[in-house]
């Protein structure tokens, strides 16, 4: 796969889903800039990416879980 051919399934990418976000390198975790300085060369490379961010999304998930977990279970023994 070639540069160009990276480049157009990114723009799809980009269009079709929020994870992908345009122009702005805070909220699309620095794609952008890493794609441009050739840090991610190829689709291995991109998906060892997604991989990570999913990764880092479901951490933040299961703390969350875990702290309202927590606070249900406080509440229902205070009540007690």
């Amino acid at each position: 796969m070639n540069i160009d051919e990276i480049e157009q399934e990114l723009g799809v990418m980009q269009l079709s889903d929020s994870f992908f976000p345009t122009g702005i390198f805070a909220t699309s975790n620095r794609l952008e800039f890493l794609f441009r300085g050739k840090k991610i060369q190829g689709m291995t490379d991109l998906i060892e990416m997604i991989k990570i961010n999913i990764i880092q999304q479901m951490g933040h998930q299961i703390v969350l879980h875990l702290q309202m977990h927590l606070i249900a279970q406080t509440k229902m023994i205070l009540r007690k």
